[in-house]
Formats: C-alpha cells, sequence, structure tokens
C-alpha cells in the first residue's frame, strides 16, 4: 500500500495475497483504500475485486486486444475464428480475451504459439482479469453479438 497515487510513492503497508481491503475512492487508476484503519494508494491492477467478473483463483485469461467502444470490442470479437470473450475493464475500455481461461503455464505457453503463429497480436498478455468488472459477450455466449446485429 503506497502514501500517495504513484508507483514511486513510500510503501506505508505491506499486503499478503488475498488480504481484504476496503476500497473508499478511485482516481486515475489508483484505488483509495483502508486496511485496519490505515488508508493507502493501490494501483487497480493490485487487487482483485470479489464483485468483477475476474478469473477464478489464480486462472488466467490471455487479453489480445482492447478498445474504447463496446462496438468494435464486439465487431473484432465475433469475427474472429478463435473464441473470443470481451469485458469491461475498469479504464472504461473494452478488453478481447481467449475465453476459455488457463493455469498460468498454460496460458503463458499457449499466448507464445498464438504470436508464433500470427494468430495474436504480438502485445497480447496474460492476466488474471482483476480489471475486468463484467463480462459483456461472447465466447459460448453470443447474445449481446445476436441483439446488436453482430454474426458470427
Amino acid at each position: 500500500m503506497k502514501a500517495a497515487p504513484d508507483a514511486k510513492a513510500q510503501s506505508i503497508r505491506r499486503l499478503s495475497n488475498g488480504a481484504a481491503v476496503q476500497i473508499i475512492g478511485e482516481k486515475d487508476r489508483w484505488y483509495s483504500v483502508s486496511v485496519s484503519g490505515v488508508t493507502g494508494y493501490m494501483h487497480h491492477t493490485w487487487i482483485r475485486v470479489d464483485q468483477f467478473d475476474a478469473t477464478p483463483g489464480q486462472l488466467r485469461l490471455i487479453q489480445i486486444k482492447s478498445f474504447d467502444n463496446i462496438e468494435d470490442a464486439v465487431g473484432y470479437a465475433t469475427a474472429r475464428d478463435l473464441p473470443l470473450s470481451v469485458y469491461l475493464a475498469t479504464n472504461g475500455w473494452y478488453a478481447v480475451t481467449i475465453a476459455k481461461p488457463f493455469d498460468k503455464k498454460q496460458a503463458l505457453y499457449f499466448a507464445k504459439g498464438l504470436k508464433r503463429e500470427g494468430a495474436i497480436p504480438q502485445d497480447s498478455f496474460v492476466t488474471l482479469g482483476n480489471t475486468y468488472v463484467m463480462k459483456i459477450c461472447c465466447g459460448t455466449d453470443t447474445s449481446y453479438a445476436r441483439a446488436s446485429g453482430y454474426s458470427q
């Protein structure tokens, strides 16, 4: 936990994985948090919000693209041969991921192979999905795509 919303700020408390924090505010991708009466800041990628639609446990997703609007994200996801999902992220953008989550080792291996084959962009990355607020569409659920006139 930092004293200010900056990665270079003084660390005021070290928390173990899974420690409960109360989010009391948010600004510029930093959460203002409280833990046992101590208030500080944590970057949104450091926190897994249990109300968000993240992957269960330690499973990972492969994020292949992001868009600033839902139409482009869903259009991209539904036009590909790979099974993809779209998530609303905490920064207001839409993340497009491989639909199936993997354990960390499998995700890294799969991402590397897909990049080598040119099936996904080189800047794709493996993530816990801890900044994904909710799943918007796709994978096995294409209801949004059908309702919006997108076809798979």
